[in-house]
């Protein structure tokens, strides 16, 4: 008896490891869903602007963004590239460390 005990503890302890490995991974799955969305979002939100731009006839867009969004660039180019139909080329600029002044104090 104790024998069949023991089996059925290993059985019961390996089938709730196999379900937390499994909760797990949809864990990391909705995260990387949930970036995914953040940066669709955040584009559409800087493309929302464009058809303004384009009536008001402007020759060249510049964005600054922070170094860690060089992953938008492409994107970003594509979506003027396809708003203004090729007319306005899209310039940007990528900066590291960036500090704000206003009136020759530091804007926070």
């Amino acid at each position: 008896m104790a024998a069949k005990k023991k089996a059925k503890t290993k059985r019961s302890k390996a089938k709730k490891a196999k379900k937390a490995k499994k909760a797990k991974k949809a864990l990391a799955r909705k995260k990387v869903k949930r970036k995914a969305a953040k940066k669709r979002a955040a584009t559409k939100k800087r493309v929302k602007a464009l058809p303004e731009v384009k009536d008001r006839g402007f020759d060249l867009l510049i964005d600054v963004l922070g170094a860690d969004h060089g992953g938008y660039v492409k994107r970003m180019k594509a979506a003027v590239a396809a708003l203004s139909d090729n007319r306005v080329p899209l310039d940007i600029k990528l900066c590291q460390l960036v500090k704000l002044f206003k009136g020759g104090e530091p804007y926070k």
